[in-house]
């Protein structure tokens, strides 16, 4: 009975975050079917070329090996509860702020050494328990 009710909050997160998770299975299709290197770590994928240090799309979290740290888990854990709760919102309101913020940084040292103070990287943060001092992966220059 425990296994049923598990598979089907499973099946009925993954209908909720629809839109992010099938972004998610085609990224981690990509990778495979690129044979890039690709490890499972705890339910995460840890990819050894990605262009990010992580993200999260649904049920799935991908994270660069360089950055396969505890604060960055926990922050893209973040990211998936954010997922959750928002559900079909999730890509407008948290994934391409997200996505435009990391791109900003990547050109600008200002926004990069506060990266994790603006939304939705501090919402990610309170939510996956990381503390102001422990600071996730920074972005890739």
């Amino acid at each position: 009975m425990k296994k049923i009710l598990h598979l089907t909050i499973a099946f009925l997160l993954f209908i909720w975050q629809l839109p992010q998770c099938l972004v998610g299975i085609g990224v981690i299709l990509f990778y495979i079917l690129a044979k890039k290197d690709i490890r499972y770590k705890d339910g995460i994928a840890v990819v050894k070329q990605f262009p990010a240090g992580g993200v999260s799309l649904g049920e799935f979290i991908i994270i660069h090996q360089y950055c396969d740290d505890e604060e960055t888990r926990k922050h893209e854990l973040g990211h998936r509860v954010q997922s959750r709760m928002l559900g079909p919102l999730y890509l407008l309101i948290v994934g391409i702020p997200s996505v435009c913020l990391c791109l900003m940084a990547r050109k600008s040292s200002k926004i990069n050494s506060t990266y994790y103070e603006h939304f939705p990287e501090n919402w990610a943060n309170k939510l996956g328990g990381v503390g102001k001092t422990d600071i996730p992966c920074k972005p890739q220059q």
